[in-house]
């Protein structure tokens, strides 16, 4: 989900803001704080509080229940012998990093991983916790629509994965530009 967090009625307020347990500060060195473009620096700490990190995350959770909620019709209606994949363009940081929210601006875990969902007639539910990237999605369908790939297309059907075995490269890519024009980075997982 995306700001603003108004998820509609019966989601809207599903989730108590005073019962969410914030995650603990990662010490942030004064190195690390260099590489904050300013704009996040004083902008995004004012409205940094416990209580309004709090509420923030209990409306994110809102509104997660709400696509949730609609993703399970779309699955519910959804002819047996169709491919879905669901996806989503980027994590999201709920002002883990010393209340700042630099969302999808900074190389942080909460903001590189994201959901991937495929489900695929002839396949049992799975969870796989091995590192892919979003570059291996085209390969994948194509692969489930047992249509060949094109040699130079980058990335590597995740099928093998999904049959309960392991895929070749295990590590994913991720770059971030700053706003300020720097490179604001490139994370290998």
């Amino acid at each position: 989900p995306h700001t603003p967090y108004d998820a509609p009625a019966p989601f809207a307020g599903r989730h108590d803001s005073a019962a969410l347990k914030l995650a603990p500060e990662p010490a942030t060195t004064n190195e690390e704080r260099g590489y904050v473009p300013g704009v996040f620096q004083e902008d995004s700490k004012q409205a940094a509080t416990e209580e309004d990190r709090r509420r923030e995350m209990a409306s994110y959770y809102d509104n997660v229940a709400w696509m949730d909620h609609n993703l399970g019709l779309i699955l519910g209606a959804a002819p047996k012998n169709t491919v879905i994949v669901f996806v989503s363009d980027h994590g999201y940081s709920l002002r883990e990093h010393n209340g700042f929210s630099f969302h999808k601006k900074f190389l942080i875990e909460a903001n590189a991983r994201t959901p991937l969902y495929i489900q695929a007639p002839g396949f049992e539910p799975r969870t796989v916790s091995r590192v892919v990237s979003h570059v291996d999605i085209y390969r994948t369908v194509l692969d489930l629509l047992d249509v060949e790939s094109p040699a130079e297309t980058d990335g590597e059907s995740l099928v093998p994965l999904m049959q309960g075995g392991t895929a070749s490269r295990g590590y994913a890519i991720t770059e971030v530009r700053a706003d300020d024009g720097r490179a604001g980075g490139v994370r290998i997982t």
